[in-house]
């Protein structure tokens, strides 16, 4: 058996002893495929082992299981993220009271989260005294275009409208991030992961030639890039739709002749599984898709509260929102604090079964890129896009009202007090 991690020097404090990993090893001995077929005929009692293959949206099958015949070369290395990669904990505050937001942001990070997301949901007119007054690290997001006059401060992200080149010149930093390359949209819509892969890149690269048409070096223009994706709940591969992004990066870096830099990745849990009914399902949905995103090394991770989206919150008193927030908060904590899953980079690394559905996600997302390219681009392309994400939407649909789909609490195990 191969082990192929690589261990982050000087952050991993609890290295287990290779005598107990491979005394662990000795323990269970070695069963030949055949003996695998063999077991799992026996289960089946005679019914054909491709029952138990699953068809995805992603266009592909996966096998009921994966053994050293399907074994692929690694596609990742340590170069391809991140050399102070740990997932950082990012807490989301709608702002609305400078001063009190100011606070909040504060006592946070005390809490556990490593950066501060303000959020804006309207035009933001004093954007510029969030950003001399905030002291610990932070991004901004909001759908209006802002225009930040001060370069300096803690602030590390910039989710807006693509900022022209001489912001950029003026407010770049060596750890700050100004252009955005949304993913989240695609997934939310309800596409496939290749969907969202493809279609990601295709917006990343024409955000690359806007920027370059705006005057930026193409060497500049990527080292702004930073991109945010939605974690959903099919948790083996989402984790291999993080893995296959960073790769896609790397194909397109080479296209374009730049010196490699790893990919800045912000996942967040996806909304589209999070329901009013039986609510407290949500917690056990944004803790596998914070798991994936650490495993499939994301850069960042934003958990959302159980009582999400937060057009039904005001069903809830302030002591329950404030309860959900702490437990979203402490769920990346947890994970890495007492599960140490940031301990490791590319954990996943060696598995038969992720390297493959990493293969397949980039050789797919790659193809469909190049059909998007092939059509002169993402907003040339984009009404065939959208037909594409509405044709996978449906049967996402249809999946769920038929019960193919489940949705615990909802279309199945529901409980008698939502009825």
């Amino acid at each position: 058996m191969s082990l192929a991690f690589y261990v982050r020097p000087k952050r991993y404090q609890e290295t287990l002893s290779l005598f107990t990993i491979f005394y662990m090893f000795t323990e269970f001995p070695t069963q030949s495929t055949t003996e695998w077929l063999d077991a799992i005929q026996k289960v089946l009692k005679g019914q054909s082992i491709e029952t138990l293959q699953t068809a995805l949206y992603e266009g592909f099958t996966i096998q009921p299981f994966y053994d050293e015949a399907h074994a692929r070369p690694a596609l990742l290395n340590e170069a391809d993220f991140l050399p102070t990669h740990f997932c950082q904990n990012i807490v989301p505050i709608y702002a609305q009271n400078l001063n009190e937001d100011i606070q909040l942001a504060q006592e946070l990070v005390q809490k556990g989260a490593d950066a501060i997301q303000y959020i804006f949901r309207e035009a933001p007119q004093n954007i510029n005294a969030y950003i001399t007054k905030t002291t610990v690290p932070f991004g901004i997001k909001t759908r209006h275009k802002i225009e930040p006059k001060e370069g300096r401060g803690n602030w590390k992200f910039l989710e807006t409208a693509t900022l022209d080149a001489t912001a950029i010149h003026q407010l770049a930093a060596p750890d700050r991030k100004l252009a955005h390359v949304d993913l989240q949209v695609f997934d939310e819509a309800g596409s496939s992961a290749t969907q969202t892969l493809a279609f990601g890149l295709n917006k990343l690269v024409e955000t690359i030639e806007t920027l370059t048409a705006a005057g930026l070096s193409t060497g500049e223009a990527f080292a702004q890039i930073f991109v945010t994706i939605s974690t959903g709940g099919n948790y083996f591969v989402e984790i291999a739709k993080l893995r296959a992004l960073r790769v896609l990066w790397r194909n397109i870096l080479e296209a374009y002749k730049v010196q490699f830099i790893p990919l800045v990745i912000h996942a967040s849990a996806t909304q589209r599984n999070k329901v009013r009914e039986d609510s407290y399902n949500n917690l056990l949905r944004n803790t596998t898709e914070a798991m994936a995103s650490i495993i499939g090394g994301a850069d960042a991770f934003m958990a959302l509260p159980y009582n999400s989206p937060f057009s039904f919150i005001e069903l809830f008193d302030k002591e329950e929102i404030t309860f959900a927030q702490r437990i979203a908060r402490n769920t990346l904590v947890l994970l890495k604090e007492e599960a140490h899953l940031d301990k490791v980079l590319d954990i996943s690394a060696g598995s038969y079964y992720l390297e493959e559905l990493t293969y397949q996600l980039t050789e797919r997302g790659w193809s469909l890129f190049q059909q998007v390219e092939a059509r002169d681009g993402f907003s040339n392309a984009k009404i065939w896009i959208d037909e594409e994400i509405a044709h996978i939407a449906k049967k996402r649909k249809d999946d769920f009202e038929t019960g193919k789909a489940v949705l615990v609490g909802v279309n199945r195990y529901q409980n008698p007090a939502d009825e």
